[in-house]
């Protein structure tokens, strides 16, 4: 590429405005320019011209030319001093467009926010030291860029931000060819497969890559043909640069080409293309960093929350929502364990991916503990999180065919201080579901008597009662092998029926009777005693507690 000449094409994507537009669409811009001239506000309008100029023209200037013919004889003019071209800032009659075309002299259109005096200035700046002025337009655009990710506007503010730069279309594409955004193209163009089926497919694009040093390849951009095809066939190339991540291919960035540009790159448009594959990178860089910071804070907030003396509910869900949780909403706990299940418990999460399910989550060593939105209605929330529950260990299951899940689930909790009382609940539940569960999921709400007997396992007086009213029955029994006490559970299960107790020990009526009078003579009780009897069926019960 020739960096000691400027031709028009270049001024035209280098230093013209954003938004710059050519009304001549069929004009030679492979033209020198030496010069700008920009037109003052008073005669004369353009200071000597020596030919090869770039005139930037206001219309709001032209008024002292009205009575000459108007912009149409400007243009006449300027193209008898052999200019290179002309870039008018205001409305362009079809008069004067008509004629810059019959003349075949490139005409522009610049925005009307723009400054043409800093125009001039940039453009004079591109001829006199283009090296210089590269490296200030790249640092610029590598600097909007960088400011981009670190607002973290993500990659369609950045592609729109190239696509402002170079007014063509900027696509960013996956490893494996697929379209993650795109500017510069209308919605229709976008959607379904009318890009993709243009674009180069992974078989190109890996091709490509392989011919190509692994040194060279964040510096190189390569020119690829597009398939024609409607409603992109005024595109038919690409200029591409891949988007590097620790020495591997993440993606590529694609710049589209039009049919009227020329044969070789701009410089614009390698910048373009190279920085912006870099913007990429950092962005998906930044965002993996980002990803990996907040999994560990997610990993521990559960933790934090549980172990905290909660002052300041809503500083925590404040906290919940950086985070992607809504602790406003109410949330029960689930305690789930898993065997024959690999990889375990990453399956779970994975599930409830699926299910578009946001769950806090910790581990613990009975197993995986949850907190999972529910609605408000007791009644609602039983049936709801209990048919969610069924329906993940039967795809669990689906996936595992040999895997054994059981789940326990806490009731419905609204205010954070509350939750751990939901947690013991669902740690209840599971203990309940492994030990006598006939389905693989036990709300708390299913544990009846036990609901209430549970919150009884916390103070040091029901283990006290639990100990001195069955050690004398339980040490016995230790020494002896004698199965006391599951004769006396047997016992009050039967409502006291000798035949149908016997019948569930599968014992003699006499072994039965036999191991009935042991009970009351270690124990020194009367088994017709009625608060004696509610006394040891409360202690068996609570014991089951504690096993």
């Amino acid at each position: 590429m020739n960096w000691n000449s400027t031709s028009l094409e270049d001024v035209y994507h280098l230093a013209l405005p954003v938004g710059t537009t050519l009304v001549t669409p069929d004009a030679n811009l492979n033209v020198s320019v030496l010069w700008a001239c920009c037109s003052r506000p008073s005669p004369p309008v353009f200071p000597t011209l020596e030919g090869s100029e770039l005139a930037l023209i206001s219309m709001d200037d032209l008024r002292v030319f009205d009575a000459s013919g108007g912009l149409s004889h400007v243009i006449l003019r300027l193209k008898e001093a052999h200019i290179s071209g002309i870039a008018i800032q205001g409305p362009i009659s079809d008069d004067a467009s008509e004629t810059a075309i019959d003349i075949n002299l490139p005409l522009f259109s610049i925005p009307a926010q723009a400054h043409l005096p800093q125009v001039e200035r940039d453009i004079i700046r591109l001829i006199v030291d283009r090296s210089a002025y590269m490296l200030q337009r790249a640092a610029n655009l590598q600097r909007e860029l960088n400011q981009i990710t670190l607002d973290g506007g993500g990659l369609k503010v950045q592609a729109d931000q190239i696509h402002h730069v170079t007014n063509q279309p900027f696509i960013v594409l996956d490893a494996a060819g697929h379209v993650v955004t795109a500017s510069g193209l209308a919605p229709d163009r976008i959607e379904g497969t009318h890009l993709q089926a243009i674009l180069p497919n992974i078989m190109q694009l890996r091709s490509w890559a392989v011919r190509i040093p692994q040194e060279a390849l964040p510096h190189h951009v390569e020119v690829l043909d597009l398939v024609s095809r409607a409603p992109l066939r005024d595109y038919h190339q690409a200029a591409m640069s891949a988007v590097m991540v620790s020495d591997e291919i993440q993606g590529y960035c694609l710049l589209l080409r039009r049919v009227s540009d020329p044969t070789t790159l701009s410089p614009i448009e390698e910048m373009a293309v190279t920085q912006g594959a870099a913007a990429v990178a950092l962005d998906w860089v930044t965002r993996n960093a980002v990803g990996a910071a907040e999994e560990r804070m997610r990993a521990s907030f559960l933790d934090e929350l549980l172990g905290s003396n909660i002052a300041d509910e809503q500083a925590w869900i404040r906290r919940g929502h950086s985070l992607g949780y809504d602790l406003e909403m109410p949330h029960a706990a689930w305690m789930v364990e898993a065997e024959h299940v690999p990889d375990w418990p990453q399956p779970m999460f994975n599930v409830l991916k699926e299910r578009n399910m946001t769950a806090l989550s910790s581990f613990r060593d009975q197993g995986l503990l949850l907190y999972c939105p529910a609605t408000s209605d007791p009644d609602s929330h039983v049936r709801q999180s209990k048919q969610e529950a069924l329906d993940i260990v039967e795809r669990l299951r689906e996936l595992n065919p040999q895997g054994k899940i059981h789940i326990g689930i806490g009731s419905t909790r609204s205010s954070l201080p509350e939750w751990l009382q939901s947690q013991q609940q669902a740690w209840e539940s599971l203990r309940v579901n492994r030990k006598w569960g006939t389905s693989a999921v036990t709300h708390f709400e299913d544990l009846g008597l036990y609901q209430f007997l549970s919150s009884l396992r916390t103070f040091p007086e029901t283990e006290h009662f639990v100990q001195t009213t069955l050690e004398d029955l339980q040490e016995y029994d230790a020494t002896h092998h004698a199965e006391l006490l599951d004769t006396l559970n047997a016992y009050f299960v039967c409502h006291g029926n000798i035949s149908q107790t016997a019948a569930l020990l599968q014992v003699h009526r006499n072994t039965l009777t036999y191991r009935l009078n042991r009970i009351t003579e270690i124990m020194y009780i009367d088994l017709d005693d009625p608060d004696v009897r509610f006394g040891l069926q409360l202690a068996l019960k609570l014991l089951n507690l504690y096993n």
